[in-house]
């Protein structure tokens, strides 16, 4: 039995290999090709490979415990059932392609194309399910039976409701719903980049940023906190999940913290803020806004561009946070620089440097055709991942590693198809739910309560169009989230003047920050397994740490300079910022860095940043830069004499 198990086993791991492979290759493929097919019959390959490796993958490591109990033998059934079956769905669909495109939105379509759409519906919602959660899952559900029971919902909800066959056909045969926009993005823009970091990883990346952290950590201190959060936003911008990231780097992080006396609650705050800043961290920034480049139909280029300076405000105003909690609780003192004697020899560090230039130079070449150059998402991804392979190359080769070579990129692609093929299930999910409320008229409807709750007031809009992002964003991943309130609220936001890439990129953030938003805090949650602290402390220490990224979304609506750049207003304009977030991450942690700050000064500092961020003038920017010099030479002077 052991041994036939064992058998087993091995031919899984084969197929899965196989497939996740060939997932990635035909994507670089396809990349490299031009598209050489339609933009939707390469995704549906993509979902068909994608899910039957997550499926194949799923049951594989079920095989791999000891004993399995009635409910994960089912499991391992249904597992290995749908990664065959979503094959062969998929395969009919593209067999079936041309005409499905051309007689679907006839409505000229046989029973076996409406089972065919029931199939892949429920083998989407069930990877869904198993790989999100149940509050994404039920989400789904949600919307698919409000789509069906519309006409018994009240008021603003209700509509008169759609059949099974048409919430079926909608979904599939028309090629819209599974196969509209979200679905084509993720197997183009986003699924090259997932690869890319798939190699990146495979070809021992993240070992090196991890490495490079341990090394700059053990100096000192406070070193070790910035570190964390240097290397957690760097990973979080090409995993683009927070949750994922505080998984993986939190794991090395946090242990690191605390070794360090770093209390663990902190530590756990500090990697939970920085993996969910990674998601605006340009070039990449995650995954979601590859799909707000599509939606608002804007080069990912401006799209990154404009993320730089809220990006830079947001990681400083974590840094200036976490030093001045560090100095607060005597854990470093007020210069933060504690250095210590390292060990390590220049030999070695010379070592660290050339080994480093293998993986700067990909993201160089990354910036510079993606951000410079401006050329296409996948033009990009396949210009940064031949980029790595041929400095790889160049490294591995004199050192006869060839075979490393090789072996390292198999491991890449194998882990950038298993990266990659959850993330089409929920895109499809999130396909199923968009069509429906918009086919429905919920998104509008919502919308148009909004306004009318916020008297046409921007501001108050701008509070509501928060609550609701941030709402919709508890326990979900960002694309979904960001999906979500982007369909309902950012139609209005321009409406009332706002731009349509601020409008877009504020609810993004706000869409984002619900990962460390009570009551669900999945990012934080995470970070609380790993620190073995309570959640509802460490929640609050995340939000005093990331409590200024609720206020970056807001700068920028009020001061588009910051994300339409030019140098004559975008400089000045960020000068008076950085002054402006140092007022109120004083105001928040109740220190500046020089001494603790009582409640008026506290006071003070949020009125002056209010007057800097929002009112600037002359007259302001003179009153504001003086109050913040007189107090600050006044906490000095009273730390002189204590």
């Amino acid at each position: 039995m052991s041994f036939l198990r064992s058998n087993v086993e091995r031919s899984l791991r084969g197929v899965i290999l196989l497939l996740a492979v060939g997932l990635s290759m035909w994507i670089i493929i396809f990349a490299y090709s031009g598209e050489f097919i339609p933009r939707q019959q390469h995704a549906n390959i993509v979902l068909g490979l994608g899910l039957s490796v997550y499926y194949f993958n799923n049951a594989h490591t079920l095989l791999q415990r000891d004993t399995l109990e009635l409910r994960e033998r089912i499991s391992l059934g249904v597992s290995l059932a749908f990664a065959v079956a979503i094959l062969a769905l998929t395969a009919y669909v593209h067999l079936n392609y041309y005409r499905w495109l051309e007689s679907g939105r006839l409505l000229v379509y046989t029973d076996l194309d409406l089972l065919i759409g029931i199939g892949i519906i429920t083998v989407v919602i069930d990877a869904t399910f198993r790989k999100y959660g149940t509050i994404l899952g039920l989400v789904i559900l949600f919307v698919i039976g409000y789509g069906y029971f519309g006409q018994y919902f009240p008021g603003v909800l209700g509509h008169s409701g759609l059949t099974v066959e048409q919430i079926i056909r909608r979904q599939t045969i028309n090629l819209t719903g599974i196969y509209g926009f979200l679905l084509q993005v993720g197997a183009t823009w986003i699924a090259i980049f997932i690869i890319f970091a798939g190699l990146v990883e495979g070809h021992r990346g993240f070992d090196f940023i991890l490495d490079l952290g341990e090394r700059l950590a053990k100096r000192s201190k406070n070193a070790v906190v910035q570190t964390a959060v240097v290397s957690s936003m760097i990973m979080g911008t090409m995993m683009g999940s927070s949750a994922s990231n505080v998984a993986t780097t939190g794991s090395f992080t946090i242990p690191l913290m605390k070794d360090r006396g770093v209390p663990p609650k902190l530590a756990g705050a500090i990697e939970s803020v920085a993996s969910t800043g990674g998601q605006i961290l340009p070039p990449i920034m995650g995954t979601a806004a590859f799909i707000m480049a599509d939606i608002i139909n804007v080069p990912f280029a401006e799209i990154a561009i404009a993320g730089l300076v809220p990006a830079a405000l947001f990681y400083l105003s974590v840094v200036l946070s976490i030093h001045f909690i560090m100095v607060k609780k005597d854990i470093i003192g007020s210069s933060g620089i504690e250095f210590e004697e390292s060990e390590e020899s220049v030999t070695s560090r010379r070592e660290l440097a050339i080994t480093g230039i293998q993986y700067v130079v990909p993201l160089a070449v990354l910036v510079y055709v993606l951000m410079i150059q401006q050329v296409s998402p996948m033009a990009a991804g396949i210009s940064s991942i031949g980029a790595l392979l041929v400095t790889r190359f160049v490294f591995l080769t004199p050192q006869r590693q060839t075979k490393q070579f090789v072996t390292d990129t198999v491991d890449g692609l194998e882990k950038g198809g298993k990266n990659l093929a959850p993330f089409m299930a929920i895109l499809a999910s999130l396909g199923i739910v968009i069509n429906i409320i918009t086919v429905t008229g919920l998104a509008q409807r919502i919308a148009t309560q909004l306004i009318a709750i916020s008297g046409g007031q921007l501001l108050v809009f701008l509070v509501l169009a928060m609550i609701v992002s941030l709402l919709f964003g508890l326990g979900m991943p960002t694309p979904a989230a960001y999906v979500l309130v982007a369909t309902i609220l950012a139609p209005e936001l321009v409406s009332l003047g706002v731009p349509q890439l601020s409008a877009h990129l504020f609810v993004f953030y706000f869409a984002l920050l619900s990962a460390i938003t009570p009551p669900v805090a999945l990012a934080v949650a995470i970070a609380c397994n790993i620190s073995h602290t309570d959640f509802l402390a460490t929640t609050k220490q995340a939000l005093v740490i990331g409590g200024v990224a609720f206020i970056i979304p807001y700068i920028f609506v009020f001061n588009d300079e910051i994300i339409f750049l030019s140098v004559s207003e975008t400089v000045p304009t960020l000068l008076i910022l950085v002054v402006a977030i140092w007022m109120l991450t004083s105001a928040i942690v109740g220190h500046n860095g020089l001494g603790r700050i009582s409640p008026v000064e506290r006071g003070i500092g949020v009125f002056v940043f209010g007057l800097l961020a929002f009112q600037a003038s002359l007259l302001t920017i003179t009153l504001g830069l003086g109050i913040f010099l007189v107090a600050t030479i006044a906490v000095q002077k009273r730390e002189q004499i204590l």
